[in-house]
């Protein structure tokens, strides 16, 4: 059904219940399963016109349209057109990826627990997708809102990123003028709780650092299982990790296995997995959400440190970059 899509997008769309004014697009995410299961649509209202608007515009620096093309392997979900008529609807028509998202795969009460090899792999197709945004699309691109749930995962839990709804395209910073009084001052803050970076929510500076950061604590999510921010008493997961993280940080101490073991997601087998990986991979988390900004690691630095250091990630062929 993927194959003909495009073609027959119209036809989808009447039967999500809209009248179309269809257009065929490349790659782009969010997730609403539709139309028998291959396609998914994402219903925009006044919220997010403006991303459908400037995606129709000839020439735009849509995030939506940067992203489109190129090779179908690359782990960005593929937005197969858009619908958009008036000032009160749109709706995005999408890749639909079966497995759902990430957060509900590691949060939820599924009986089905992803092992260790698939959670290094997913961390992996997605510091390819930031890399990918960061530094191949033209202008570059900051995702804004990296998160578990902006992570959608195929039959085979191949990862794909989606939502690019709060994206900035090329030079990105967002810093309200002094010239604006305290009183009448707004800023648009994006990102989530839990994931967004604290030196954005200070400065309001969007900076590539800031998705480097969210995709550290979906690293952490990934390793131990936990919410980024607990349901039950509001904690961050940064906060309960950070004495961890000091460890991995500090050259002079010798993290223990017991300490390592000691995060991981208890509900993971632990004969399958291998000490040393989690150490990587809880090292590449450490460095992605410390601070300053300017000691983080770029999404190109973090891809080679995981195809030299983890072997689980054999099974992908991942010498080769998506």
């Amino acid at each position: 059904m993927l194959g003909e899509s495009e073609e027959n997008g119209p036809e989808v769309i009447r039967r999500a219940g809209l009248t179309p004014s269809w257009s065929p697009r490349g790659d782009l995410g969010m997730h609403e399963p539709i139309a028998g299961g291959d396609l998914s649509l994402r219903r925009a209202g006044r919220q997010g016109r403006p991303v459908l608007a400037s995606c129709r515009s000839p020439g735009s620096t849509c995030p939506h349209a940067l992203v489109a093309g190129g090779d179908p392997r690359r782990p960005i979900v593929k937005l197969l057109g858009y619908f958009d008529d008036s000032e009160e609807n749109g709706a995005l028509l999408l890749e639909y990826l079966p497995q759902g998202n990430l957060q509900e795969n590691l949060h939820s009460n599924s009986k089905q627990v992803l092992p260790w090899r698939n959670r290094v792999a997913i961390a992996f197709q997605l510091v390819q997708a930031i890399e990918h945004i960061h530094e191949k699309c033209i202008p570059q691109i900051v995702h804004g809102d990296i998160k578990s749930s902006n992570v959608l995962l195929d039959k085979n839990f191949n990862s794909k990123l989606c939502d690019f709804g709060s994206a900035k395209v090329g030079f990105s910073s967002m810093v309200q003028p002094s010239a604006i009084s305290p009183r009448s001052r707004h800023v648009t803050m994006v990102g989530s709780p839990g994931y967004t970076d604290p030196h954005y929510l200070r400065t309001g500076v969007a900076s590539k650092k800031m998705d480097m950061y969210g995709f550290g604590v979906v690293v952490l999510e990934l390793i131990s299982g936990k919410e980024a921010l607990s349901a039950g008493n509001g904690e961050m997961l940064v906060h309960v990790a950070a004495p961890l993280m000091h460890e991995i940080l500090d050259s002079s101490i010798d993290i223990t296995e017991d300490s390592v073991r000691g995060f991981l997601d208890p509900r993971m087998l632990r004969d399958s997995i291998d000490i040393d990986e989690v150490k990587t991979m809880l090292g590449v988390a450490a460095l992605c959400i410390s601070s300053p900004p300017s000691l983080r690691p770029s999404a190109s630095q973090v891809t080679e440190t995981l195809i030299q250091k983890i072997p689980s990630l054999s099974f992908l062929g991942s010498g080769k970059r998506v």
